[in-house]
């Protein structure tokens, strides 16, 4: 009987943490960015009631882009927005070679809030890093933030074989992707790509995770990444230009 007892209470405690489970799943609040916030979203970018005139004659009447990025910037009509987003700029020296790219970072917003550590106004969701044998100082990255809640950043680098170019953007549901030299990448499996290009054309790449990353703090990481041992393998390896 006493074996029956422990037996009992086993079951009764199983029920209980199991209803502990279920009722937090049922008292957890829904995704912010939900299909119907995606449907509104998407009403009021193409209302012209709704468009930020003043928003479009600044962009139309502002100096045109200089840099030269893999998808031409244009100007288009949007609903007023709070959003900001930033890049910085990579420019490291690496024996004879130089290692460029950027770090694009998100401001924080209503649908973004609870990824953001305390203090911090920007969190990074894009790192890339190339190795170059072309001594350009030419700065080639930028952020877009007409699309929010999401955001879009490009760029590229010069090399002696031929140009990296790279595009990635986030979304209001928290995902992030990457083009680089037409190979996609999947933010959920790491947000820094480290690209080689080949003395025979072709490309090798590695990707790396890394914990959250405030904008403030991206030079810091990425000078530190280049002292581990896969990073300096990598950018050493037989076959880089």
């Amino acid at each position: 009987m006493k074996s029956m007892s422990s037996l009992f209470l086993l079951f009764v405690t199983i029920g209980m943490l199991s209803a502990q489970v279920d009722e937090k799943k049922e008292t957890m609040p829904d995704a912010l960015w939900t299909l119907e916030a995606a449907r509104l979203h998407h009403e009021k970018q193409f209302d012209p009631n709704q468009w930020d005139q003043k928003l479009l004659a600044v962009d139309i009447n502002g100096d045109p882009f200089t840099i030269l990025l893999p998808m031409e910037e244009a100007c288009f009509p949007v609903a007023p927005y709070q959003g900001a987003a930033g890049a910085i700029d990579y420019l490291f020296s690496f024996g004879d070679r130089i290692l460029k790219g950027g770090a694009f970072s998100i401001g924080r917003n209503e649908y973004n809030e609870s990824t953001f550590q305390e203090g911090d106004a920007h969190q990074v969701f894009f790192n890339v890093l190339v190795l170059t044998d072309v001594d350009d100082e030419e700065e080639y990255n930028l952020v877009l933030s007409r699309n929010h809640p999401h955001y879009l950043g490009q760029g590229k680098v010069l090399t002696s074989t031929r140009p990296v170019e790279y595009m990635c953007f986030t979304t209001a549901d928290q995902n992030s992707y990457a083009i680089v030299n037409s190979r996609i990448f999947d933010a959920r499996l790491g947000r820094t790509i480290l690209a080689a290009p080949q003395k025979d054309g072709s490309i090798r790449f590695l990707q790396l995770d890394y914990p959250y990353l405030g904008h403030n703090r991206a030079l810091a990481y990425m000078a530190e990444l280049l002292k581990r041992a896969e990073v300096q393998a990598f950018f050493r390896q037989e076959g880089n230009i």
